[in-house]
């Protein structure tokens, strides 16, 4: 009986999520020195702790690229859309692209179990050329509800690319 108690712990454990970058467009991209990112995933709590290893993971990654950074929630209001020659080099937005999340409950209204097949489209504004020079759109999916691990899975994903696409010089 014990060993059978441990077997369900080690596999509720386990994180089945994937990652997957569906295409990239680049247009005259340029390193980045600054960026606003601006986040829009977490609709619900369902995306909360992911949102969270995905701002960390994009944090500590670009700082160690020489890349200030600075994190919103939400999309870009009229306002922060102007390009000034002060303000950062460039605008990093991540924001919902389609999908379905499933999440399944008792009849007490109690989470059973979660299960999410969606994309991202992902933007960045480069001031200095007054243009969007990338896009990306992210495949994102999972069998269990979304954990911190899968939010750095993903942001290394988006890091990746943007270091092979010319928008990051760094190599981490």
């Amino acid at each position: 009986m014990t060993s059978r108690l441990l077997l369900i712990v080690l596999a509720t454990a386990c994180s089945s999520a994937h990652t997957n970058v569906r295409w990239t467009y680049v247009e005259g991209a340029r390193p980045i020195d600054s960026v606003v990112v601006y986040t829009k995933i977490q609709d619900n709590a369902y995306y909360g702790l992911m949102q969270r290893g995905m701002e960390e993971r994009l944090r500590s990654n670009l700082a160690a690229c020489g890349v200030e950074a600075e994190f919103r929630r939400g999309v870009p209001q009229d306002d922060e859309t102007t390009m000034t020659k002060a303000g950062p080099t460039a605008r990093l937005t991540i924001m919902p692209w389609g999908g379905t999340v499933v999440i399944k409950e008792n009849r007490y209204h109690e989470h059973q179990s979660s299960s999410s097949d969606v994309s991202f489209k992902l933007e960045v504004l480069d001031h200095r050329a007054g243009k969007v020079t990338w896009r990306a759109v992210v495949d994102f999916s999972a069998e269990t509800a979304p954990e911190r691990a899968d939010g750095e899975s993903f942001a290394n994903t988006i890091l990746s690319r943007m270091r092979s696409d010319g928008v990051l010089a760094c190599t981490r």
